[in-house]
Order: structure tokens, then C-alpha cells, then sequence
């Protein structure tokens, strides 16, 4: 968007005032008003709309007519002195209006249908924040809106970019996200590769619970969609599609109804979940033989199962290597720029040489640092305490004959020695009894407090 300037507010004052006289100041003019002229053409038009420039925008004020700010820019937009700001959110409502009324009337499968709601319904929250047909969403951010892992979701925007739900514009580079675009299916063919088209009522309710905050704790305030909740994530959860069961059970149910909503022609279907749910306490079964929602805590049933918190751990680990990964990308620059090598995670300077050439790559740049480390005996990590494996299955001479997978183990912190190294160090214990080793470049030694390294 362009910034509004003073010039444009004069080229504005000076359509407006058609050859009658107006009024410029410092940062902007006053000119003729269009709805004053448009209201009231019995009285004597006089200068009184004040156009400035401020911050980059428009301050429209009419003295006169004192109007609606948004009225006068609507004026303005169609006598084509302001652009149309608003035509692309609009036409994003409009997509995301039919997109919505689509996914209601179609059905979603199994495992693999309901994740790819849980990933639809995530895109559309991110359009319609964004206002844009056309958006950039990453795996991580889709990941953390569905409460999905990253590998969940690539497979997900892949059966519905197959389907025809979606399409991607652009790659991610850099720093850069995907560009992707909402669609409808125009073919059944295609609705049919993963979404078909059925008669699950359970898809025209509105999946709200008004017991659920908008970060998905429990609380009397905020709707939010219950499969949200950490309890219903997959895997260790109790996944998503018992928490649709429990989003309907807002009022008592037979079994026989809640299959109905769910589509599923079998009531054994049904009942797995609703026994799934008795057991944790969320339903409960009346004398009538209707089930409803049970006096659990959503984070109790959450903590017992070990997913509480699962989703802003993974916030916080995307914000760890979003961080991890921006270091390294200031790093490789300043590399490309002055050709010193500067540790990613330390910021140290490891070693300087020549700038390298255009076409060197983040690999390369990875490998200066990986070597630099190796040589730098204060950057290189120190393994106080080594633990062999089982050294019967090895045999000690390959150690010594594998230095480039001690080198890569050696220079990665916290990872595992390789399973030859920890053979030969198991021999080294041996030999020493009681000793602490120490690994520090190429070296491995055994240090006692008496004897001294030996």
C-alpha cells in the first residue's frame, strides 16, 4: 500500500473543487465536500472537507456536514480519488462464505477426513484474519492452529490440494511462507479422492462449546471449537472425532441419534466412542439410556492423558527453531558478506578467510562451521560423563577405524556416541576404574583425581 501524501491530498482538493477556490495548508488543504454537495444543493457550497496527511493515511474531516469519516472515503473510493482498500477483503468474506457452506455439505472420512477438516479449518481462520485470497500460511503455523504435528499436516495440504480445496501459488523460501490459495471442488471426481459428498448432520452444527475459552481451557466464557482441546488431539489424546461426539452432546442423546449426526451406519461405531468417553468421565449415561456430558475437567482428563500443555510446548519449540533457524540465516549472511565463520548457537567468531564465491550454499556455510568447531577447543562440547553400550555386540577396532562418525557425534551436543566409539570407551573404563572421561576434539582421555590424565 501506498503511503497517502500531502501531494495526494492536493491532487484530492483540487478535483473536488472543479475550478472553485480552496484552501492548502502545510500537511494538507480543505476543499469541497461530496456529501454536502450531494445533500443540501440549496445551500452555498463553501470550502469545509479538511484532507491531511498524516502517518501515511488520510484524516478526512467535513466542518459542515460533520459526516462519518468511512462515508466520506466511501464517496472519495467512487469518484475514484482513494483506491478500493476494501475489494479484496471482500472478496475474501465472499470465498470464505462459500467455502464454508461447501465443507458443511460435505462428508469427512475416517482419520485422514477429519484432520483434513481440522487443516480446512485452520486455512480459513487464517484468511479470514489475513483478508486475502490469496495468503501465506507455513506447515508450523497450520500445525499449531490444528493442534497437529508438521508431518500431519504436509500430508494433509496434499490430499486437499489432490481434492481441489486447495492450490499453492508459491514455494517457501528463506523467510518466506507458502502462498495458497482457497477453492471449491469443481469436479465430484475430485471431491470424492478424499471428501465426499454425504448426509452427516453432525456437519451442519455449529461445533461450539460455550464451556471452552479461545486457548482451549476450560472456563464459562468464549466459544471454541472442542476438538481443540488438548485432551482431543491425536495420538496420546483422545482425538478429534470423540471430540465432535462430545460437542454434540449439548443435550442427551441415544446412541442411535448420535450415529445418525455422525453418519456412521453401524451404532457399534457410535458406542466405541461413547464408551471411550464414559470411561474418562466426559459422558455419562442416564436411566433413560440417553447419554450426556459428564462433570469431568477437560484439563484434568488432559493432564491425565499427558497432552496438557502439548500445545504451547509446541509453540514453544516452533519459536525455538524459528529462532535457531534465523541465527543461522544471520550467520550464512554475514559469511557471504566478510567470509568470517560465526558459531549459529554461540555467536563466536570460529574462523576468517576469504569471502566465498555467489553460488555458495547454507550446506557449505554448515560444514565451514561444523569444521571450525572441530578445530576451536572452546566451542567444541565437552562430554563429562560417557555411558557405553552394549560392547559385546561390537567390535573395539572399528572405533578406531570410523573417526568420521566419532567426528560427527563428537561435535553434535547431547547426541549419542557412535555405538563403535562407545565399544572402545567401554574398553577405556576398564582400564581406568572410577575414571571420568572427558571428550574434547579428537581426543578421548580418562581423568582421576589421583593418577592425573592418562
Amino acid at each position: 500500500m501506498t503511503p497517502f501524501t500531502p501531494e495526494d491530498a492536493l491532487g484530492i482538493a483540487r478535483t473536488l473543487s472543479a475550478g472553485r477556490r480552496f484552501f492548502r495548508s502545510r500537511n494538507g488543504c480543505k476543499s469541497f465536500c461530496p456529501l454536502c454537495e450531494s445533500e443540501d444543493r440549496s445551500r452555498k457550497a463553501r470550502p469545509s472537507l479538511s484532507i491531511t496527511a498524516r502517518g501515511g493515511k488520510p484524516l478526512l474531516y467535513c466542518h459542515r456536514c460533520q459526516g462519518d469519516r468511512r462515508g466520506i472515503i466511501r464517496a472519495l473510493v467512487r469518484l475514484k480519488l482513494l483506491p478500493n482498500l476494501f475489494r479484496e477483503s471482500s472478496d475474501a468474506f465472499a470465498l470464505v462464505g462459500e467455502i464454508q457452506a461447501a465443507v458443511e455439505g460435505s462428508l469427512w472420512n475416517g482419520r485422514a477426513g477429519a484432520t483434513d477438516r481440522l487443516v480446512l479449518s485452520a486455512l480459513i481462520e487464517i484468511v479470514e484474519r489475513s483478508c486475502k485470497e490469496k495468503f501465506g500460511a507455513s506447515v508450523r503455523q497450520v500445525a499449531l492452529r490444528s493442534h497437529l504435528n508438521e508431518a500431519t499436516v504436509w500430508r494433509s495440504l496434499g490430499r486437499l490440494a489432490k481434492a481441489g480445496w486447495l492450490e499453492n501459488i508459491a514455494g517457501a523460501r528463506d523467510e518466506r511462507a507458502a502462498i495458497w490459495r482457497l477453492k471449491i471442488p469443481k469436479e465430484a471426481g475430485d471431491r470424492r479422492a478424499t471428501i465426499q459428498r454425504a448426509e452427516k448432520g453432525r456437519d451442519r452444527l455449529l461445533q461450539v462449546d460455550p464451556s471452552l475459552r479461545a486457548d482451549g481451557r476450560a472456563d464459562l466464557s468464549g466459544p471454541v471449537i472442542p476438538f481443540l482441546h488438548d485432551a482431543f488431539r491425536w495420538k496420546r489424546g483422545l482425538g478429534p472425532i470423540k471430540g465432535e461426539i462430545y460437542s454434540l452432546l449439548e443435550k442427551p442423546l441415544k446412541v442411535n441419534e448420535v450415529a445418525e449426526l455422525m453418519g456412521y451406519r453401524s451404532l457399534r461405531n457410535a458406542r466405541v466412542h461413547l464408551k471411550k468417553l464414559v470411561q474418562h468421565g466426559l459422558v455419562q449415561r442416564g436411566a433413560d439410556g440417553r447419554y450426556e456430558r459428564g462433570e469431568a475437567d477437560l484439563d484434568a482428563v488432559a493432564d491425565h492423558l499427558g497432552t496438557l500443555g502439548a500445545t504451547a510446548a509446541q509453540d514453544a519449540r516452533y519459536r525455538r527453531e524459528r529462532a535457531s533457524w534465523q541465527a543461522l540465516q544471520r550467520a550464512y549472511e554475514t559469511w557471504k558478506r566478510t567470509g568470517e565463520v560465526v558459531d549459529p548457537e554461540t555467536g563466536l567468531v570460529l574462523e576468517s578467510g576469504e569471502v566465498p564465491p555467489k553460488r555458495a550454499t547454507k550446506a557449505a556455510f554448515r560444514r565451514q562451521v561444523l569444521s571450525g568447531r572441530m578445530l576451536n577447543e572452546e566451542t567444541c562440547p565437552r562430554v563429562e560423563k560417557l555411558r557405553p553400550l552394549d560392547a559385546q555386540t561390537f567390535d573395539a577396532s572399528t572405533a578406531l577405524e570410523s573417526p568420521q562418525a566419532a567426528r560427527s557425534e563428537l561435535i553434535r551436543p547431547g547426541g549419542a556416541l557412535d555405538s563403535a566409539l562407545s565399544a572402545a570407551i567401554g574398553m577405556i573404563e576398564q582400564a581406568f576404574p572410577g575414571a571420568t572421561l572427558v571428550a574434547t576434539g579428537w581426543a578421548v582421555r580418562a581423568e582421576s583425581p589421583k593418577e592425573g590424565a592418562a
